[in-house]
C-alpha cells in the first residue's frame, strides 16, 4: 500500500477553489479565484501547460462526459462558461440564476445541475443548454453533487442536503451539521461537509 503523502506542489494562480479532471486526456483544470483565471495542468507530467485568461473569478468546474467541454461557473455575473478543451478558451456562456456556485454533470441522463446560492434553487440544464427544470432547495445551496438517478445540494443556511430525483422530480431534505458546504457519496452513503461543525454527517442512503 502506497503511503498518503504529497509528492509535489504546484504553483498555480491565487486562491485556487474549483477543479476537475479529464482521466482520458490526462488534464486537470484548476479555477483560480484570486487571478481570474484557469490553470491546467497535465496530470500525467504533472506540469502547468496553460493559464487560461478570464474576465470573472471561477468558482466551480465540471467537464461534460466526452472531456470536450468545461463549464464554468460565473458567480458574479450569473452565468456558466463553457471551455473547448481542444481550443483551451472560452467558446460560449449562457444565463443561470442568482449566483451560481456549483455545477456538476450528471452522466445517466446527460443533464448539466447548477446550484444558485441566491436565488435557492437548483437548476437542470440539458446538453443543448437549454433550462428542462428549476427546484427550489434549501437557503444557500452551495456544492452540488450526483450520481445516477439522484442529485444532492448542499444548503448552507439551513444545514440540509436536498435529495433530488432526476426521473420524477420529487425531492427529500435531510437535517445535516451546521453550515454544509459539500457532500459526496460511496456506495451506500452519503458524506457531508459541515464548516461550522468541523464535523462530517454520514447519511445513509437506503
Amino acid at each position: 500500500q502506497k503511503k498518503l503523502e504529497v509528492i509535489k506542489t504546484l504553483e498555480v494562480g491565487i486562491a485556487p477553489l474549483g477543479i476537475t479532471l479529464l482521466n482520458k486526456k490526462n488534464l486537470g483544470f484548476i479555477g483560480n479565484v484570486g487571478t481570474d483565471d484557469i490553470s491546467v495542468i497535465n496530470t500525467q507530467t504533472d506540469q502547468i501547460i496553460k493559464t487560461i485568461k478570464l474576465n470573472t473569478a471561477p468558482l466551480s468546474l465540471t467537464s461534460s462526459p466526452d472531456e470536450t467541454k468545461v463549464y464554468v461557473t460565473d458567480w458574479f455575473k450569473n452565468n456558466i462558461l463553457i471551455i473547448s478543451v481542444k481550443e483551451m478558451k472560452v467558446i460560449d456562456s449562457f444565463k443561470v440564476g442568482k449566483t451560481p456556485s456549483g455545477v456538476i454533470f450528471n452522466e445517466k441522463y446527460n443533464y448539466l445541475i447548477v446550484t444558485n446560492r441566491d436565488s435557492n434553487s437548483v437548476e437542470i440544464y440539458n446538453k443543448n443548454n437549454n433550462l428542462i427544470k428549476k427546484l427550489e432547495t434549501g437557503k444557500h445551496p452551495f456544492g452540488v453533487y450526483t450520481k445516477g438517478k439522484y442529485a444532492y445540494t448542499a444548503n448552507v443556511y439551513d444545514d440540509t442536503v436536498t435529495v433530488i430525483d432526476l426521473e420524477n422530480w420529487s425531492s427529500k431534505v435531510i437535517k445535516v451539521g451546521a453550515h454544509p458546504y459539500n457532500m459526496l457519496t460511496h456506495n451506500n452513503f452519503g458524506i457531508v461537509t459541515n464548516t461550522i461543525d468541523d464535523s462530517l454527517s454520514i447519511i445513509d442512503l437506503k
